[in-house]
């Protein structure tokens, strides 16, 4: 058999991977606790009052990945994975760094110059993402990733800096948490934005401070996306979510 015979051809349909990130209280681990059969991975405290399947707190980068590889090789029926937070993950592991080479800041570890995170993404976060893709691919979890709300600067040639919301860790973690993902999406609140009495303003649109909402669709100050043609905001709701994957994926199939 040569190398041509091994081409696959058509879509792949398998569990999605999925960051969903918040501020604090938005809902993030109900909605990841309403997936099929979850299993949560906890890097911090806040899970006491959600009726779920949970690992003891993890106090390091080592137990979170022993973790992933009890869910990979031992009997179990759990079908989603959620490790909750992403950004308490980033500290255990920025921690980490920062204690190898006896440093303060991860911006000065492996010599300076930002090194630090570049070292994270190739010992940290890809084997960490290897190790979720297997879970993805051989046992067909799917993956939940929790994280809190951050904010970069973008500075871009000529152009004026701007703020964009973002997943909170490290720029280079960011990105390569964002990149391997198959949907983005912000949990927020929904609300609208006027100037009074020279103050800007947010009045809440919906009950109880606002309707709970999901964005699907980034823009130049918001990070989001999805690979499964979802409009650009939705109710923050899992089933919701999932009728709409079905929905999209069974279309994709017929045609």
């Amino acid at each position: 058999m040569g190398i041509l015979d091994t081409i696959v051809k058509g879509k792949a349909h398998v569990p999605p991977r999925i960051v969903i990130y918040g501020y604090e209280g938005i809902g993030k681990s109900c909605w990841a606790a309403q997936a099929p059969k979850p299993i949560f991975i906890q890097t911090e405290d806040g899970l006491n009052q959600i009726n779920c399947a949970k690992f003891p707190l993890a106090q390091s980068f080592q137990e979170v990945m022993a973790e992933l590889d009890a869910l990979l090789t031992e009997s179990h029926d759990y079908q989603t994975v959620v490790v909750d937070s992403l950004s308490a993950l980033g500290v255990l592991i920025d921690t980490e760094i920062c204690k190898k080479y006896g440093v303060k800041n991860i911006e000065q570890a492996d010599g300076g110059y930002g090194k630090g995170f570049s070292y994270g993404v190739t010992n940290f976060w890809l084997p960490f993402e290897a190790k979720l893709n297997r879970l993805v691919y051989e046992r067909g979890m799917m993956v939940i990733l929790t994280a809190h709300v951050g904010t970069v600067t973008i500075k871009e040639g000529e152009n004026l800096p701007y703020d964009r919301t973002v997943p909170r860790l490290n720029k280079c973690a960011v990105a390569a948490i964002t990149q391997w993902s198959d949907c983005v999406f912000l949990a927020k609140q929904k609300s609208r934005i006027s100037e009074k009495n020279g103050h800007t303003v947010a009045s809440p649109i919906g009950a109880a401070g606002g309707d709970r909402v999901i964005r699907t669709i980034g823009s130049v100050g918001v990070i989001c996306k999805n690979r499964y043609a979802l409009p650009e905001e939705m109710p923050l709701d899992f089933n919701v979510f999932l009728n709409a994957v079905l929905a999209y994926e069974k279309e994709e199939k017929d045609e």
